[in-house]
């Protein structure tokens, strides 16, 4: 009989939808579609309230509640001022980037323009010589030659020199036949020494996950998966971020930054780490396991990065393994550098508030013992940084123009003693910006504020994504999209305990393409 499952996630508690009737006001706490984040993005630029309504809404709502007259409020010696509080900023200098000129006579330096700029040429541009294009939208028929041609051209402006693909128009007739016969296809161009596969599918259901989970965990070969709707609208600014894409896959680089700073901090070796844990997960079940994904970079410029996952138990309150995470990811960078980190530079995200400091000594703990794994007197200096957009404090600029990039606050709003900031690293274009938060928990290279909160601005600025700024470091930007695959891997899967396990080793197994393609998750 159909029934309306309720109760916490995990619980199978089933009443009859007909007896049932729903409260009003109550949030959904579920992921949206991506239909439904596209409306909600439209109707946000649409509407696009400007700070100072935002301010008068937050005033009448407060008002209107009366807290400022609460009783019981007042008996706990708790007082509610209606009015926003007030604190300086300032705004922080935008690195410049580094890319090849468009006539390849040398490097060019490109300054930001509102966190974003425009590239000329790849600092490092691939070739690609074998390749596909295939289509697996049983409902669409697009124009692959179209969107081949339009590649390669766009891709020769940017230092890209792209052969011709094979065309698989119509690889599936039916949803149903998708599994059997996509395997079979890619087998075939693996088989071929096809380097990447481009791959159209429907706008919605479960196929990017399905194409993830064959591609990379059971033949192990890239693809780049693009909707049949983008095909269709396709202009510059997408195929900019196709080709950005597909050359951080293939091992490419797209630009560098400079600044001031970057040689003084950067000037001996330094690893750059982002962990991220899911602990905020909505659609984590109990019964499945925390994902936690660790990116550090693997060159001196830390543009390269590689990704190790760790499954954690509920009741874990750190990173498992922690300690050989550590341990390869600096044979990573040894091998290619040629030399061990003297820094570590740790941004940590996923910490629940009550368990930072309890987090942090194991997790340090672990990365130290990672370190002397490898040599006995090997201790390179550790800098450990909670990062959190879990809070409620939005910028409000007094003034209606948006929050610019690079603005940081590091008073009133801090903690007195303890070295905390709030920092915009990329602009908003919605009203009332929600900030990253940073709190340096341990900083053994004895950096000041300023310097730390100018390294983490200047790491934003270092996507493959995207030619603009992020919330985030890249690292830790990374280490999301990583957690993102890594969840992929199990959609459409019935997740009893046998089948999360076999999940578990096939995605820890991903080492063919770790091993040649380290950034095949971006």
């Amino acid at each position: 009989m159909p029934s309306l499952i309720v109760g916490p996630p995990g619980m199978m508690l089933g009443l009859p939808p007909e007896l049932c009737t729903i409260a009003d006001g109550q949030i959904f706490n579920r992921r949206m579609t991506d239909s439904q984040k596209e409306a909600l993005k439209e109707l946000l630029l649409e509407l696009k309230p400007k700070p100072r309504q935002i301010k008068s809404e937050i005033i009448r709502m407060i008002s209107a509640l009366g807290l400022e007259r609460n009783n019981f409020f007042s008996e706990f010696g708790i007082h509610i001022n209606k009015n926003l509080v007030q604190t300086n900023g300032r705004v922080l200098k935008p690195p410049i980037i580094v890319c090849k000129s468009a006539m390849l006579s040398g490097i060019k330096q490109v300054s930001p323009s509102e966190s974003s700029w425009d590239l000329e040429h790849f600092e490092n541009a691939v070739e690609i010589d074998k390749w596909a294009i295939c289509n697996v939208d049983p409902t669409e028929d697009p124009d692959l030659l179209f969107l081949a041609t339009a590649l390669r051209f766009r891709g020769l402006r940017l230092g890209m020199k792209i052969h011709e693909p094979q065309f698989y128009p119509k690889l599936v007739q039916a949803e149903e036949d998708f599994e059997k016969y996509f395997e079979i296809f890619l087998r075939e161009r693996k088989s071929e020494n096809c380097e990447v596969v481009l791959v159209v599918m429907p706008n919605s259901g479960v196929f990017y996950g399905k194409i993830k989970q064959i591609a990379e965990l059971q033949v192990g070969i890239l693809t780049q998966c693009l909707k049949s709707s983008t095909v269709k609208k396709l202009d510059l600014s997408i195929m900019n971020s196709l080709l950005l894409k597909l050359n951080a896959k293939l091992n490419g680089n797209c630009y560098n930054i400079k600044s001031s700073l970057w040689p003084k901090y950067f000037i001996r070796p330094v690893l750059v780490i982002g962990a991220y844990v899911n602990v905020n997960d909505p659609k984590r079940s109990s019964s499945f396991p925390f994902i936690a994904s660790i990116v550090g970079n693997y060159n001196r410029h830390a543009t390269k990065h590689n990704v190790i996952w760790s499954f954690m138990k509920s009741d874990s309150d750190h990173i498992e393994n922690l300690d050989k995470i550590i341990g390869e990811l600096i044979i990573h960078y040894w091998q290619e550098s040629g030399a061990y980190p003297e820094k570590i530079l740790y941004y940590r995200e996923g910490i629940l508030e009550d368990n930072i400091w309890v987090v942090m000594e194991k997790e340090a703990a672990l990365i130290r013992e990672g370190c002397l794994s490898l040599h006995p007197f090997y201790q390179p200096s550790l800098t450990f940084i909670d990062v959190t957009r879990n809070h409620s404090a939005m910028f409000l600029p007094n003034k209606q123009a948006d929050v610019p990039a690079g603005t940081v606050v590091d008073s009133t709003i801090v903690h007195p003693n303890q070295m905390e900031f709030y920092l915009m690293s990329h602009l908003s274009y919605l009203g009332a910006p929600r900030p990253t938060k940073y709190h340096v928990l341990m900083d053994e290279s004895h950096l000041s504020e300023d310097d730390i909160q100018e390294i983490t601005f200047y790491l934003c600025h270092l996507s493959c994504r995207c030619t603009r700024s992020v919330p985030f470091p890249v690292q830790l930007y990374y280490a999301r999209l990583a957690t993102q695959r890594a969840q992929k891997y199990f959609d459409g899967r019935f997740m009893d305990d046998e089948e999360i396990d076999k999940t578990i080793k096939e995605i820890l197994n991903v080492n063919a393409l770790l091993e040649h393609n380290p950034m095949f998750f971006v």
